[in-house]
């Protein structure tokens, strides 16, 4: 039985606002860590790397990477085939906060925009906020330093 290709991720989309208020601009990314490894975590869990992500790169608004899931390992390849059937379709990248400043937006207020950040990990997760929205948890340190991890469908 031969299978379909896999369906390209979305990681954010740059003209949503997140769950947290704040807007994610694919610009201001750095990703050569993360593409020094690429890992693919479930949900955000470091002990569990299901694969790696191949051909991150923005399209428009949207930074996207290929999915490649590790089906040698039963996690990875019950991912993938939940992927293949439609049920599990989001990811969410695990980023550092560098910079952010408040921007005015089109209607006269303000909002937050993330401009510097880098990514570390890409997961795929079934829980985005609102579709082709971000999810977002942020974990604040005494320096102002967010880790952030969000979902985008």
């Amino acid at each position: 039985m031969r299978r379909m290709a896999l369906p390209k991720f979305i990681f954010n989309d740059e003209t949503k606002k997140n769950s947290h208020g704040f807007f994610l601009l694919n610009g201001g990314g750095k990703f050569e860590r993360f593409q020094e490894y690429s890992p693919m975590l479930d949900n955000h869990d470091l002990n569990r790397l299901i694969g790696r992500w191949d051909n991150l790169h923005v399209e428009g608004a949207l930074l996207v990477a290929d999915p490649v899931f590790d089906d040698g390992i039963t996690l990875g390849a019950e991912r993938k085939g939940q992927v293949e059937r439609g049920f599990l379709r989001g990811a969410s990248p695990g980023i550092v906060i560098l910079r952010a400043e408040y921007r005015t937006n089109p209607a006269g207020g303000e909002d937050l925009y993330v401009t510097e950040w880098e990514l570390f990990e890409g997961s795929v997760t079934s829980v985005p906020s609102r579709s082709k929205s971000t999810r977002a948890t942020a974990i604040w340190s005494k320096m102002a330093t967010c880790v952030f991890m969000s979902t985008t469908s």
